[in-house]
């Protein structure tokens, strides 16, 4: 088992009850889909933090959502929306802006700050239409995604839903990009202008009180464990790494894997799982809220996605020690530096991440070193840092309600945190 190292103060303290006190208070409505993952995740985070610098935020979602209980912990008003994944039938989606019209209408607000596709979509319509600045955080451009499903539709739908973010997003008073890639994309498909495109990368915050999971404790069984902690859906890589762990054990050379996630694939994970040759040597859990029980437990992070934007599974592994093994896609890069404080892969490329499986599994010292050169790299994703960069920008849409307006820059790390070079370094001597 890890020692499970604390975590730096600052990303501690930064997440959990830093009081820093704003005037004049603003009136925020974060509206976010889908309901759970790390794009929820980050509303939270975002949300108490707010909250806690004496903001009025109301947070509009799934009313399923796991994070609705921490929300109105806080004492914040969660209003809950038919808000349903993908594209849904015309009557649902009425029902949908219906709704979203009915809670702009009893609730005053300063700012709309929609996460998300779907909440992205039909936000930022009721939004506009009611004259209400709307700042879009699409948390990935899943419109690329279209070319990548096996349809005869895909480029005409490709086509359809680039023409609407353009629409969209040229009406907003600014979008958020989550990395460095995700902005480069929204500008070279012209989606807003540059200085209305600002790139805030996503804090996280982690509670080190919390103990590893005891049953992937028990499932290590001495030897080194690697861990999944996601969503179960075809984007996250799960049927890749199914596939990657399948070939190891069929050559003889087994590693051992927790599965921790819920999602549309979970029957299919959990029946691969419970059959030759991986139900020895794969555990599945659904996620019941809270990543660092699951992340104290491992030894490395397993995300094999075909698209992400900035994954906090990979931030909060990194804060906690954790290496992650990722794909090499979108803003992973920017959190990862491969060889160093990760590991990273082609995405789709199952012969690529076996091999790196069992690298990560015959070496458990390389990944020990990429846990302390990650928990450093980490120092740069606090939640104040974010916090701080999208208080700023409501106020320069509030002060600036048309015309341009500076655009985001990537947050400098804070004191005393290691820059990417001096992380590389440190990493190098050790290895």
């Amino acid at each position: 088992m890890r020692s499970g190292a604390a975590c730096p103060a600052a990303v501690k303290d930064e997440a959990r009850g830093m009081t820093v006190p704003s005037s004049p208070p603003l009136r925020i409505l974060q509206v976010f889909e889908p309901p759970d993952g790390g794009l929820p995740t980050h509303v939270a985070d975002l949300t108490v933090a707010l909250v806690r610098r004496g903001h009025h935020v109301i947070v509009a979602g799934a009313a399923g959502s796991p994070f609705r209980e921490r929300i109105e912990g806080a004492g914040v008003v969660f209003e809950p929306l038919p808000l349903v994944r993908g594209i849904g039938s015309p009557r649902t989606e009425a029902h949908a802006v219906r709704e979203m019209w009915r809670l702009l209408d009893r609730t005053p607000c300063d700012v709309v700050h929609v996460h998300g596709q779907k909440a992205g979509l039909s936000g930022r319509v009721v939004a506009l239409a009611r004259s209400r600045p709307v700042v879009y955080t699409p948390h990935g451009l899943h419109y690329h995604t279209q070319l990548r499903r096996p349809r005869p539709s895909a480029r005409l739908r490709f086509r359809a839903t680039l023409a609407a973010e353009r629409w969209l997003c040229r009406r907003s008073a600014a979008v958020v990009a989550v990395s460095r890639d995700e902005q480069e994309t929204v500008l070279r498909d012209r989606l807003i202008a540059a200085e209305r495109c600002h790139l805030i990368y996503n804090g996280v915050g982690v509670d080190t009180s919390r103990a590893p999971d005891p049953r992937l404790c028990a499932f290590r069984a001495g030897a080194p464990l690697v861990g999944f902690v996601g969503r179960l859906g075809w984007e996250k890589g799960i049927l890749v790494l199914l596939d990657a762990l399948e070939l190891l054990a069929r050559r003889g050379t087994p590693v051992r894997c927790a599965i921790v996630g819920n999602g549309p694939l979970f029957a299919q994970v959990r029946q691969r799982v419970g059959e030759a040759p991986l139900s020895d040597t794969t555990l599945l859990l659904p996620y019941e809220g809270g990543m660092e029980p699951y992340l104290r437990a491992i030894d490395a992070l397993v995300l094999p996605s075909f698209y992400e934007g900035m994954p906090l599974a990979i931030l909060a592994a990194m804060a906690l020690g954790v290496p992650a093994i990722a794909s090499r896609v979108n803003g992973v890069p920017e959190a990862i530096e491969d060889r160093c404080t990760g590991l990273l892969v082609p995405a789709g490329d199952v012969e690529s991440l076996a091999t790196v499986l069992a690298r990560a599994n015959a070496d458990p010292r390389m990944l020990s070193s990429m846990g302390a050169a990650a928990r450093h790299a980490s120092r740069r994703f606090g939640v104040a840092t974010m916090v701080d960069a999208v208080e700023r920008l409501y106020r320069s849409v509030l002060a600036h309600p048309t015309g341009a307006r500076p655009g985001g820059v990537s947050p400098a790390p804070p004191p005393g945190a290691l820059s990417d070079q001096e992380a590389v370094s440190a990493c190098r001597r050790d290895q």
